[in-house]
């Protein structure tokens, strides 16, 4: 799905025209359907059934999903058997990270 056919934050379109307004807004806006957890955690499975794993940047810059581990905690609550390996790597800027790689347990490997 592309950030085109992708909606956004619902309300998106008043917190632009209040820009140049100066308009008090509510934050507590609804995620549209493509950033809903719901979503989220169908395109997170979809990528472990393809290539078996994903790390925590992987989730965050492949896929926009901000909080990668609380979807894996979803996925884990419908029974999915995902296993978690720690490894060093490095952001775009140079920063050392510790992070998650989450791992998609076979039939065979549970």
């Amino acid at each position: 799905m592309t950030k085109q056919e992708c909606p956004t934050w619902q309300g998106e379109a008043k917190r632009e025209e209040a820009r140049g307004n100066h308009l008090q807004l509510n934050t507590t806006a609804t995620p549209g359907p493509c950033q809903s957890a719901k979503h989220q955690c169908q395109k997170l499975l979809k990528w472990l059934k393809a290539y078996s794993s994903i790390t925590t940047f992987e989730g965050r810059e492949q896929l926009n999903i901000p909080h990668v581990a609380g979807r894996i905690q979803d996925l884990r609550r419908q029974n999915h058997e995902i296993r978690t390996e720690w490894t060093t790597e490095y952001s775009g800027g140079g920063s050392r990270h510790r992070i998650a790689r989450y791992i998609l347990q076979q039939e065979g490997e549970r």
